[in-house]
């Protein structure tokens, strides 16, 4: 499958494109990149999401390992799929050469970290907000947490809520 419905987004171009130039791409990293970028807001002048260099980090360092599950055979499939869709938009005209060097270099400058950052055990920190996290951003010291009066851990919190009855919850 090759279109992404809800976006309407069309990847055949964009892998037929890359397969005439020599690397036949990932179709599921290719719905992947694209769906993640044109849901960042990217510009589609194309028709494709065009890639911008904020958009490549965020997409790089923080959309793709929060969101995208790959295993470590398919983690070169993202990179590459961004430097096409650079090319096919260098190639449509809308960006030019320089800005598609710098484009390409940053990709390629992310590419270890992307890698890390999606094999990384530990879960990727998104834009949610965890009990954890919360108690972090409160104005209070950290190492006065535990002694500050009105304080409850979060197990307290549940404990209390499931001691409750259904309605009052």
């Amino acid at each position: 499958m090759s279109s992404i419905a809800p976006l309407d987004l069309d990847a055949a171009p964009l892998l037929d494109w890359a397969g005439r130039r020599g690397g036949p791409l990932d179709p599921r990293a290719a719905e992947a990149v694209l769906g993640l970028l044109a849901l960042s807001g990217a510009r589609r002048r194309t028709g494709l999401p065009e890639p911008a260099p904020e958009l490549v980090e965020e997409l790089m360092l923080t959309l793709l390992p929060l969101y995208v599950s790959a295993d470590p055979a398919e983690l070169a499939g993202f990179p590459a799929v961004l430097v096409a869709l650079i090319g096919y938009t260098h190639e449509a005209g809308k960006v030019n050469a320089r800005r598609r060097d710098r484009l390409v270099a940053a990709v390629e400058a992310l590419k270890p970290q992307v890698e890390a950052a999606m094999t990384s055990p530990r879960p990727p920190r998104g834009p949610g907000c965890t009990v954890s996290c919360c108690a972090r951003r409160a104005p209070m010291p950290s190492t006065r947490r535990r002694s500050a009066p009105g304080w409850t851990s979060s197990r307290a919190v549940l404990a209390a809520l499931g001691a409750r009855p259904g309605g009052s919850r």
